[in-house]
């Protein structure tokens, strides 16, 4: 009876990928490689060539995900590895784990900022985030800090991204809710503020499918605040102030667990 069913899934799923033309005869096969399951697919077009490809399963009800990526594979001729995305992994395949749906995962790594309306240096620094990973979505939040001693950027954020794709390497964008906290120490002027603002951002995450993620991105924050920088080059001369912009840049590259 299961595997009736799961020859109707396979079926099924060449019968879409087809659609519902089908130019050669194919048949299903189903067999045991010690506790694995080994589901295959085959072809025969009206020459007599024949085609296939397996796939090797933990269990018969892994049949639902491995059927896709097998009619996939063999209508459009090309290895079954080359079908596995962040969400379709089988767990026979052992490089990678079988991800759950939804899945809280803390993320750390490198920061640097660049105040782009400001002439300083980039600054470095670490940030830390702790995100729940839902299929293409992510909602989190985090903290970073970056200093060079000439600027300092603090910064504690909410937000969300969405992946363009459901590969393992897939671009995503987002964005969120941000407070900010800059200080700028320069020859042109010395100042600090802080307040609420949003950013937006731009990525790509790598080895989704995998226990650990590499995920680079860049960022550009937009305070609802201007900073006041303080300036005074004469004893006798009041000190002056000038109200500035500052346009937080950040570059990340980093890992979730």
């Amino acid at each position: 009876a299961e595997a009736q069913t799961a020859t109707r899934i396979l079926c099924g799923e060449l019968w879409r990928k087809l659609g519902g033309h089908p130019l050669a005869s194919y048949r299903t096969t189903f067999g045991k490689l010690g506790s694995k399951v080994v589901v295959g697919v085959e072809s025969t077009d009206v020459n007599g060539a024949r085609d296939e490809r397996h796939l090797e399963l933990s269990s018969i009800e892994e049949t639902s995900v491995a059927a896709p990526r097998l009619a996939t594979a063999l209508v459009d001729r090309k290895p079954v590895s080359e079908t596995e995305g962040a969400s379709n992994v089988v767990g026979s395949e052992a490089r990678a784990e079988v991800q759950k749906q939804g899945r809280l995962k803390p993320e750390f790594g490198v920061v640097g900022v660049v105040p782009v309306t400001t002439l300083v240096a980039p600054a470095p620094g670490l940030y830390g985030q702790l995100s729940y990973f839902y299929d293409r979505f992510v909602l989190g939040g985090g903290l970073r800090f970056a200093s060079n001693g000439k600027y300092t950027y603090v910064a504690a954020h909410v937000g969300g991204d969405i992946h363009f794709t459901g590969d393992d390497f897939s671009p995503f964008a987002g964005g969120g809710f941000a407070w900010t906290y800059q200080n700028v120490d320069v020859p042109a002027g010395e100042g600090s503020a802080n307040g609420f603002g949003a950013f937006v951002q731009l990525g790509v995450t790598a080895l989704r499918s995998h226990r650990t993620n590499f995920r680079i991105a860049i960022r550009g924050d937009i305070p609802f605040y201007t900073l006041a920088r303080e300036s005074s080059y004469v004893s006798s001369v009041p000190t002056t102030t000038k109200t500035t912009y500052s346009l937080p840049l950040s570059f990340t590259a980093g890992m979730t667990f």
